[in-house]
């Protein structure tokens, strides 16, 4: 996130789920690009591999969770995590 960006990391405990909300004030992603976050060697960016959100979704699905996205252009990214409590 360039700029004077703001970052927000909260957390809850629900039932048996921990909650992890990760908001941004970023430039946001485009619809049709979310649904390419995670997939391997995907990135937007000229350096990397790609790999960085793949390792995150497959270590979140491998220990019983999931991540939802939502992202509006212009305004910013949320990326919820919801992990098993054990």
């Amino acid at each position: 996130m360039k700029g004077n960006g703001k970052l927000l990391v909260e957390h809850f405990l629900k039932e048996d789920f921990i909650h992890i909300k990760i908001t941004d004030t970023g430039v946001g992603i485009p619809e049709d690009k979310i649904n390419q976050l995670g997939t391997p060697f995907y990135s937007t960016k000229n350096e990397g591999t790609g790999m960085g959100l793949t390792q995150v979704f497959h270590t979140i699905h491998n220990h019983g969770g999931s991540i939802e996205i939502h992202s509006e252009v212009g305004k910013g990214s949320t990326f919820w995590i919801q992990l098993p409590k054990y």
